[in-house]
């Protein structure tokens, strides 16, 4: 019988282990605590902000990155379902397991938006698409109740899609956001 999420952080407690390294990468090392804090603060968000209900699916795209593991995680641990994509994928590709799930949120890394905002263009089920890049963690932007998520996920920065002059798109922290208004 394999361990659970709960059955995993319990026996890193046990043994001492909450500030060994749980997953490392180039950019980043976090310890079985940090994962910990970082899992129950987005599990939160999920079902509280979004108002996600154990059963619900959530999309996740993203390379093979700390930021996708732990969103997965997350997403399980909230008894939610994530339904991964590849990053290689199109918006026409997208489409299909958003209808057949009818998936309403997606987490998503930032230098992915442009197929992910074409996909969501075609699928009227997903209502909102949240993103995550430049050390960002997820919580959710165009959002109202913004600051109480930022305070239940912490104080890392999030970022926000905003139109160019030209017609592109940019990314900026929502704590610029904030200094622009």
């Amino acid at each position: 019988m394999g361990l659970s999420l709960r059955d995993s952080r319990a026996e890193a407690e046990q043994r001492g282990w909450m500030d060994r390294t749980f997953l490392r990468s180039e950019r980043i090392i976090l310890s079985y605590r940090d994962a910990d804090e970082r899992l129950r603060r987005i599990a939160q968000v999920l079902t509280q902000d979004f108002g996600l209900v154990p059963g619900n699916r959530v999309l996740l795209r993203g390379g093979n990155a700390i930021e996708l593991a732990v969103a997965w995680l997350a997403v399980v641990q909230a008894g939610l379902i994530a339904v991964c994509t590849m990053p290689l994928l199109r918006a026409k590709e997208l489409s299909y397991p958003l209808a057949k799930g009818k998936i309403a949120l997606a987490l998503c890394d930032a230098r992915l938006s442009d197929e992910m905002e074409k996909a969501k263009a075609q699928s009227p089920d997903l209502k909102r698409i949240v993103y995550w890049g430049n050390g960002a963690q997820i919580i959710p932007p165009h959002d109202h109740g913004i600051a109480a998520a930022i305070d239940r996920v912490g104080p890392a920065l999030a970022i926000d899609r905003v139109a160019t002059k030209d017609g592109g798109a940019r990314f900026r922290s929502l704590a610029q956001a904030e200094i622009d208004r």
